[in-house]
């Protein structure tokens, strides 16, 4: 099937403009920022794409039982995992804005610490914990060996000079520097999953029980949490220093237990609300906010089956709506790269969706939107400032289906 065809360009005049009026608005974070964390077998995390996204891009990433960790200033997130279709960094970059992305090279996916000043990672290679170039990943020097440790969570102070991490016999602390002996300083024995306080004055950790606890940094002062926090493995502190968020279980005053759903409780144990599903949650981290994100103009194009193949594409007319294209700044294509195209995309009766957005973040642009169920509809006249549909041949070559 064979569409009109232009060479590439972005015209702001062109077809009469069609009007949408979605009937909810995107939702946004609160001061603490997003959580990010690992669903079984999605990573939860911004400019991520699932498995099943396809075309495959190097966003595409599979968990695989690495780390995800936060710059101090919450521009960038740093991930293990696995690319879709293999090959590729252990460790990816991403930076929010734009979401495009670095790859700093190998790791064994068992946790990573970013530095207070945004230039170092703590990860681990060759049974060694290394801090490594935030920039290029070139290993800098060696910190602690790990050999034995399946998952030793570093985790770095904020002034910079110690990172604290699982040993073979609980949480130790070793000097950033490199300076300390091999295998660091026991704080914590039996202790699991730690992390810093946004001050530095405590360090939380998962007990050899299951329970969540905290202490100061020569492991003294321990507080531990009620026992209706359990079975905990792993713990982030909010980054307002209010509330812990951890991979674990919860059990309400009616007895139910929650298991396994990243709880978010107060210092003192009590129940903000469950983060996970209804899959497993792992590895979660809290996103520092220092400022309001970037929300430059954009023109997003969003690909949909017709509803009814005879009638003119239109929102009512729309079926679920998958991310295709991303432009920074505001211009009506009148041309498309038919490479973006998912593979189900074929035959006549398939349209697209273009809008023009303001306040609205790259990384918070949604993949999926669907009108029937009122998911991820962007708020129209707030974040949708104009929209147009089309019949999708009219931008690009759609390919034939195959029988």
């Amino acid at each position: 099937m064979r569409a009109r065809r232009w060479p590439f360009m972005m015209l702001a005049t062109a077809v009469a403009t069609v009007l949408i009026a979605p009937p909810a608005t995107a939702q946004f974070p609160g001061d603490n920022g997003e959580i990010t964390k690992v669903d079984q077998a999605t990573l939860d995390v911004p400019c991520v794409r699932s498995l099943l996204t396809l075309p495959w891009t190097p966003l595409n990433l599979v968990p695989d039982g690495g780390g995800i960790a936060w710059s101090a200033d919450g521009t960038h997130v740093a991930v293990e995992a696995t690319r879709a279709g293999g090959g590729g960094d252990d460790v990816v970059v991403i930076r929010l804005a734009d979401c495009s992305w670095r790859g700093l090279g190998d790791s064994q996916h068992r946790g990573l610490a970013w530095s207070p000043d945004g230039t170092e990672i703590a990860l681990v290679r060759g049974g060694d914990l290394v801090v490594v170039s935030s920039q290029t990943g070139e290993t800098l020097r060696t910190v602690a060996d790990v050999g034995g440790v399946h998952l030793p969570s570093p985790t770095w102070h904020p002034d910079g000079g110690v990172i604290a991490y699982v040993g073979t016999d609980g949480v130790r602390t070793t000097a950033a520097d490199g300076s300390t002996a091999p295998d660091g300083e026991l704080i914590v024995p039996q202790a699991a999953g730690p992390d810093w306080s946004p001050d530095g004055t405590r360090l939380a950790y998962a007990t050899s029980t299951g329970r969540l606890a905290h202490s100061t940094p020569d492991g003294s002062d321990e507080v531990v949490l009620p026992d209706r926090v359990r079975d905990v493995s792993e713990v982030v502190w909010s980054p307002d220093g209010t509330q812990f968020l951890y991979a674990g279980s919860y059990e309400l005053p009616s007895g139910l237990v929650m298991s396994v759903v990243c709880p978010v409780v107060t210092t003192d144990g009590e129940l903000v609300r469950q983060t996970g599903g209804a899959t497993p949650c792992t590895r979660p981290a809290w996103r520092p906010v220092q400022g309001p994100d970037p929300t430059p103009d954009m023109t997003l194009v969003y690909a949909y089956p017709r509803l009814d193949p005879t009638a003119p594409p239109s929102w009512g007319n729309s079926g679920p709506q998958r991310l295709i294209s991303v432009e920074f700044g505001h211009a009506w294509p009148i041309t498309l790269d038919p490479a973006l195209l998912p593979p189900e995309v074929c035959g006549p009766g398939w349209a697209v969706q273009i809008d023009w957005t303001t306040n609205l973040a790259r990384h918070r642009v949604p993949q999926r939107i669907s009108r029937e169920f009122s998911i991820n509809v962007l708020g129209w006249g707030t974040v949708v400032q104009a929209a147009r549909h089309h019949s999708l041949e009219y931008l690009t070559d759609v390919p034939d289906c195959e029988d």
